[in-house]
């Protein structure tokens, strides 16, 4: 499992930025979406939570599989949104790509992509230029 984990984590591109906040976190969230729906991430993670309540290694695991899939999500929101908004919008947007396509077996759609961004940043404040 460690070596499967490395290779996802070395083998991860981050999409470039174009500087629009709604599109980026379109490519964004489109490249996580497509990594779940290949199963071996979704089935690595669920591996790695069953065992991290008792195994700081797979806690370690757990994180930086996290870290990975959400990089791209990541930068694109602190280029965009105020500093306070990054982490809370970050799980709604990763939250909601991640049980659709795990939780209820789903194509993650463009339109939901689409919905869930929408959605979303109606609720935070942009910083300039967004």
């Amino acid at each position: 499992m460690r070596d499967a984990i490395a290779r996802i984590c070395e083998d991860a591109t981050l999409p470039p930025a174009g500087g629009n906040l709604h599109e980026d976190l379109h490519v964004a969230l489109s490249a996580l979406a497509q990594t779940l729906s290949e199963g071996r991430y979704d089935r690595l993670m669920a591996g790695v939570i069953e065992r991290a309540a008792q195994d700081q290694g797979a806690r370690d695991l757990r994180d930086r599989l996290y870290e990975t899939a959400t990089t791209g999500i990541r930068g694109v929101l602190t280029a965009g949104l105020r500093p306070d908004d990054v982490e809370p919008c970050l799980a709604m947007l990763v939250g909601a790509v991640l049980v659709r396509a795990t939780y209820e077996g789903e194509a993650v759609t463009s339109e939901f992509i689409t919905d869930i961004i929408d959605r979303t940043l109606a609720r935070v404040e942009l910083t300039a230029g967004h």
